[in-house]
């Protein structure tokens, strides 16, 4: 039987294959709830309980939720981007919840992967992909990793439209305020079918692994993890196992780090793989001939709770009147590289 792949299920379990998450949250149902006012779903009652009808599917709420309010933000949100939205009485622009599901075979690997695409668009030859966005997350267009749903949805497109060029990708921020997007032309496509690959070829080695996803892992909070356990077990038996794992994993990320940059290096004059963000710093230093005012002064002491302070500084920061604190932690011996002692110089010359 071919395994179906989406892509939320492929990121989940390029982390962990073990990864389970059957805890219910506040974020995430709202979320459902203005999907559905963007998308036209309906919320209904079923069996006393209310719930949103979802690409098809019934799912009853868990937690209380002012309904009319998000009702009120979705239909502001509406009215102040009506481009998203098809306009009674004129002809669709934009298909909604459009399902794709197409073959992917490279190499050793033959799946099917599929998505749900919020909105689509396609004239001539180019398509137009829109993603709502509604939590706080802005997504990398720097990393592969954090815009792998572009990638995805981009190939169902190019295979469900053989004529289309080009696809743009873009991800609306309905509580932010802001989108991002990308672009891919059918020359992509070799990169991209290259990313879903090692996407795929990922789930099938990456094993049990402490990840991000693990604080909000079922099995993690059960005491069921065989990772957690073996490990448990294997450090029992003999703890020096452990300290070489640890010295292995730690060479092979530092090497991961140093490929990745590698790529990005190379990939670099594709302007269409990066995105230029902006950073805000408080520039002190030109401040220096100004003194700080009081309430500069107490914007800083929210913003800045501790500082980390060089041990060859120590005397200096006490000297001129700092609070110091110490802090004591742990560091375990086993990463990182052996350094090479140093050969003592004969004294014989």
């Amino acid at each position: 039987m071919t395994t179906t792949w989406s892509q939320s299920a492929l990121t989940s379990r390029t982390k962990c294959k073990g990864f389970v998450n059957t805890t219910k949250y506040p974020a995430t149902e709202r979320g459902t709830i203005l999907h559905n006012h963007f998308s036209d779903e309906p919320i209904e009652v079923k069996d006393g309980k209310k719930g949103s009808v979802y690409r098809g599917r019934f799912t009853p709420f868990h937690f209380d939720h002012d309904y009319d309010k998000l009702a009120l933000k979705a239909a502001k949100w509406r009215q102040n981007n009506p481009k998203w939205f098809n306009v009674e009485g004129q002809p669709p622009r934009w298909l909604y919840e459009r399902y794709l599901i197409h073959y992917f075979e490279m190499y050793d690997v033959s799946v099917k992967v599929d998505g749900f695409l919020d909105r689509l668009h396609v004239s001539n030859r180019r398509a137009i992909i829109a993603d709502f966005k509604t939590g706080q997350h802005m997504v990398d267009t720097n990393d592969p990793k954090s815009f792998y749903q572009a990638i995805q949805y981009a190939y169902l497109v190019f295979c469900e439209y053989p004529f289309v060029d080009t696809v743009d990708f873009i991800w609306l921020y309905t509580e932010l305020g802001e989108r991002k997007n990308m672009s891919f032309s059918r020359d992509d496509l070799d990169a991209i079918k290259t990313e879903i690959y090692f996407k795929v070829k990922l789930t099938e080695y990456i094993g049990y692994r402490f990840c991000s996803a693990c604080s909000f892992c079922d099995q993690k909070k059960n005491g069921t993890c065989p990772l957690i356990n073996s490990d448990v077990t294997k450090f029992a038996a003999n703890p020096n196992n452990i300290k070489d794992d640890y010295e292995y994993i730690t060479l092979l990320e530092s090497e991961l780090k140093r490929r990745k940059e590698e790529i990005k290096e190379v990939a670099r004059p594709q302007k269409k793989w990066f995105t230029t963000y902006q950073t805000y710093r408080l520039d002190l230093g030109a401040m220096i001939e100004q003194p700080l005012t009081e309430e500069q002064r107490e914007m800083l002491l929210k913003k800045v709770k501790t500082v980390t302070v060089k041990k060859d500084e120590l005397d200096e920061f006490k000297q001129a009147g700092f609070a110091i604190k110490q802090v004591t932690s742990e560091r375990f011996k086993g990463g990182g590289r052996k350094k090479k002692k140093k050969k003592k110089e004969s004294n014989n010359g």
